[in-house]
């Protein structure tokens, strides 16, 4: 069994309100609610491999002999980048360049308590998810 916890109340369900079933919920009770929070993130790992990427093309832009032609350099340059690109092309696919955050909290029915009932409703204001009557 998960560790389900009223985020409100601190009460956890007993024993024999857990279900089965395969749905998303799994075995949380009727009447409990599940809220999650997602949040997506730079990923710091991602943004080093671009800036190691920008350095190293930099790095051999600067070998450049400056007697070529501006169309040469170009041509180099455009040739370096490509050259940059594939060789970092694996590890960019394995590094996602978001993370996501996710928080799960949970609560317990609000129809057997009134002070559920009341902090369930204030959320449920809070974010604009109040049912439309």
């Amino acid at each position: 069994m998960n560790e389900i916890i009223c985020a409100f109340s601190g009460i956890q369900p007993q024993e024999e309100e857990y279900v089965e079933s395969q749905d998303e919920l799994g075995e949380m009770p009727i009447g409990w609610s599940k809220v999650t929070i997602q949040t997506r993130k730079m990923n710091p790992e991602w943004n080093m491999l671009q800036a190691v990427k920008i350095a190293m093309a930099q790095q051999l832009e600067s070998q450049i002999d400056e007697s070529v032609s501006e169309q040469d350099r170009n041509i180099a340059r455009i040739s370096i980048k490509m050259q940059v690109d594939a060789q970092f092309c694996a590890l960019e696919d394995r590094i996602p360049q978001f993370l996501v955050d996710e928080r799960i909290t949970y609560i317990s029915d609000p129809e057997k308590s009134d002070d559920i009932k009341g902090a369930f409703d204030n959320l449920l204001k809070d974010l604009d998810l109040e049912e439309e009557e």
